[in-house]
């Protein structure tokens, strides 16, 4: 099957005898939707202006708020408030709001000294600070970031066209547009919104790299990673198998090494930082909160019958008291308790992880739009994983399976990573670009079986031999 232009229209030209009519004119079967992606519009008009319509709708869905605290959730202030100490002090110091947790489950006070931050990892932080620092408030914050959602979106575009064509990168960037959880995740001050699209740039970058192997591509992808990881570590560990990937697709060493330069350089920065002022080169102390509070906690609920709540205090209130602990000590001793039980119930474990990757898969985002939203967005996520399975299910050419390998190693670790017991819908946020262009190529696929039937039934009509009337003569 070919394109072409016929009459200021892209259609579709099959060449097949079958095709013929009677008088042997070649059939032209012309595909509406392909028409749309390479119409009179470029496609990259078309995806800029959708990001363009995209960020004023969701930029007015945000100033029409009547609250505008409906952006902050709850662990909105442990961003915030490093943020502000970082222009402020010109240091980051820890939220008070984690020492205040852990005294609330205890059933202690809170330490009141001033605690260098740990917990959370600098990338959010010093992108809240830059907005404040311009004059900007929370609503400048979220105006930002549905700037940076549109950002996502055209990156979607380009990873489709990287990956299949730009017809399925124009409906990869029109499913981000529409997106719910997109849609909402950029009005919450939360990192999710810049995170996924980092990863979107980080994936588009190891995709070209591997087509084209080129050090500003390896140099680029690099810093990427080692952003995205700063902005939230739990892709720390992903350069290590993505570079291997790199390496099967024929990716020089050198440039390799391009890549993991600038991990190692950011990365490794923050760590030097946290063994100079925390007193451990542990990259963040998120980890033993973590594993302690929500990980064992549920292993607990679920072993002893209790709620949620009470394994979490029965848990902290079994070790040293928070205030009585740095927080070096504090990430030590909590992950040390929580692997002990984790390792003691592996199976209820692994029960969880199961359950937290369906909860990150499958989902509705669920939030203050009620039940019909809820209900749209599960009829949206089970189309697109239908579409989706239509392109994985045809294998890619042998030369290009490194290529699609490494974007499923980077949806299949976020995936792992971030399942458990704590697990949300708002985790699916960086592998949704990924499934909107994958769906977009399984669209693609069906819409030319479908033309295909449409053809072929079009091919049997046309070559039907004429009924012949009975004629007769006047005299």
């Amino acid at each position: 099957m070919q394109i072409a232009k016929k009459d200021g229209r892209w259609v579709y030209l099959e060449h097949d005898p079958a095709l013929q009519d009677a008088n042997g004119q070649m059939v032209v079967i012309t595909s509406p939707l392909h028409g749309f992606a390479l119409g009179a519009l470029s496609p990259r008009r078309i995806v800029f202006s959708l990001v363009c319509a995209t960020v004023l709708l969701r930029a007015g869905s945000v100033l029409s708020g009547s609250n505008w605290d409906s952006g902050v959730l709850a662990d909105t202030p442990t961003y915030e408030a490093p943020a502000l100490s970082f222009l402020r002090q010109g240091r980051f110091i820890e939220s008070p709001d984690f020492q205040e947790y852990l005294a609330r489950l205890s059933g202690g006070r809170p330490s009141r000294e001033p605690r260098p931050m740990f917990i959370r990892t600098p990338g959010f932080p010093l992108f809240i600070a830059a907005v404040y620092a311009l004059g900007g408030d929370r609503l400048t914050l979220m105006l930002a970031q549905v700037l940076v959602s549109g950002i996502g979106i055209w990156l979607t575009y380009l990873l489709g066209k990287a990956l299949f064509s730009e017809a399925a990168g124009v409906f990869g960037a029109m499913v981000m547009a529409v997106d719910p959880l997109a849609t909402w995740c950029a009005q919450v001050i939360m990192p999710d919104t810049l995170f996924a699209t980092l990863v979107t740039g980080g994936a588009l970058l190891a995709v070209l790299l591997l087509r084209r192997p080129a050090w500003l591509l390896a140099a680029g992808l690099g810093t990427v990673l080692a952003v995205a990881t700063l902005v939230k570590p739990v892709i720390y560990y992903l350069p290590v198998p993505l570079c291997i990937m790199l390496w099967l697709g024929r990716v020089p060493g050198k440039m390799i090494l391009g890549v993991l330069a600038p991990v190692a350089l950011l990365v490794g920065g923050w760590q030097v930082r946290n063994l100079t002022t925390v007193g451990t080169a542990e990259f963040s102390g998120i980890q033993g909160i973590n594993l302690l509070v929500y990980r064992a906690g549920s292993i607990v609920s679920k072993q002893e019958h209790i709620p949620m709540e009470s394994a979490k205090a029965q848990l902290v209130r079994s070790l040293p008291p928070p205030s009585s602990l740095s927080a070096a000590e504090m990430n030590r001793v909590y992950s040390k308790a929580a692997t002990k039980i984790i390792a003691a119930h592996a199976l209820v474990y692994l029960r969880d992880i199961g359950r937290g990757i369906a909860v990150i898969a499958i989902s509705p985002t669920r939030n203050r739009f009620g039940r019909l939203f809820v209900i749209c967005s599960a009829g949206f996520l089970a189309l697109l994983y239908l579409l989706a399975g239509l392109e994985a299910g045809s294998l890619p050419r042998a030369s290009e399976r490194v290529l699609h390998g490494s974007v499923a190693l980077i949806a299949i670790y976020l995936v792992l990573v971030s399942a458990g017991a704590d697990s949300i819908d708002r985790y699916r946020l960086p592998i949704m670009p990924f499934l909107a262009v994958y769906s977009g190529a399984g669209a693609l696929r069906a819409k030319a079986w479908l033309a295909h039937r449409l053809a072929g039934r079009l091919s049997m009509r046309l070559r039907k031999p004429p009924r012949v009337g009975s004629t007769g003569s006047s005299a």
